[in-house]
């Protein structure tokens, strides 16, 4: 009963202010909301700071739901935490674009510093995990880093357990530079996109939420979205020239975003100080309305 007082009082904490109304739009799918519902969130967020917290919240609620799939969420983020590490690539992408994260991009990518990774690999194998060869059936995952990513990373853990039917996969990315200095060096704007231990980032925010991108030009054969990207870019229309998306103020021909500049989302969660935590199971899509 304790547990399920908890678990209604942060969900009215997450979705709820004096000011804000929520309004359920109906169920999709277990980890998948619409994406009408989501870009209007994340609209509200860059375009009403007083409103960013419920909309971090609720972010929040669904990166536990997610990585709940692979372990137990809290100590995923308490690893996150202590190491400075985050989660990103098309898994992401798909989770704030109301597609489901575990279709469009089925491995969980964590990106961390190259002496850490053992922290996240043994936290893996205590739950049940294997290190993957390469005879290995790991399901497939849209390519998210271009070579000039390639440099800078020092090492790739793969991780894979069966459960009940059910696969679930995890890339251990060991880089030679903070985890967050990476995100701009992606293939493409939409992958752009991370949480961090206490919060998320969006680095071109509009574009997104439009599905449009910029690709990087050295990597135009390999990565336009015809057969290379068939599920985490569906649907978005790509350039790799900056001047055909020059409707974009935030656009940067180097593909380049700093943290507090101009058009660079960051949404920081809150703290919680609960005793139980509880992991949502399915929830119905919620949208935050003016």
């Amino acid at each position: 009963m304790y547990r399920v007082f908890v678990l209604v009082y942060m969900l009215l904490s997450a979705w709820t202010s004096a000011e804000d109304e929520v309004s359920a739009t109906g169920t999709t799918h277990r980890l998948g909301h619409s994406a009408d519902t989501i870009k209007e969130d994340l609209r509200i967020a860059t375009t009403h700071r007083n409103r960013r917290n419920s909309v971090a919240n609720w972010l929040r609620l669904l990166l536990r739901l997610y990585l709940s799939e692979y372990g137990d969420a809290y100590e995923i983020e308490d690893i996150m935490e202590d190491t400075a590490s985050i989660i990103t690539g098309p898994g992401v992408l798909a989770l704030v674009s109301g597609i489901d994260p575990l279709r469009a991009g089925p491995r969980l990518v964590v990106v961390t510093r190259s002496y850490q990774v053992f922290r996240f690999r043994n936290f893996f194998i205590a739950a049940g995990y294997t290190l993957c060869d390469q005879a290995s059936m790991v399901p497939p995952m849209a390519p998210f880093l271009s070579v000039e990513s390639d440099p800078c990373i020092a090492s790739v853990t793969q991780l894979s357990r069966t459960r009940d039917g059910l696969t679930r996969c995890v890339d251990i990315y060991g880089t030679s530079r903070y985890p967050e200095d990476m995100v701009p060096t992606f293939n493409a704007t939409p992958y752009m996109n991370y949480f961090y231990s206490n919060g998320f980032a969006m680095l071109y925010p509009q574009m997104t939420m439009d599905r449009c991108g910029l690709i990087r030009s050295s990597d135009e054969e390999q990565y336009m979205p015809s057969t290379a990207l068939p599920l985490g870019l569906h649907g978005y229309d790509l350039s790799d020239d900056v001047f055909d998306l020059a409707r974009y103020r935030e656009i940067c021909p180097k593909l380049s975003r700093t943290p507090g500049d101009d058009f660079f989302l960051e949404l920081e969660f809150r703290r919680d100080d609960y005793e139980c935590r509880p992991i949502l199971d399915s929830w119905e899509s919620c949208s935050l309305r003016e």
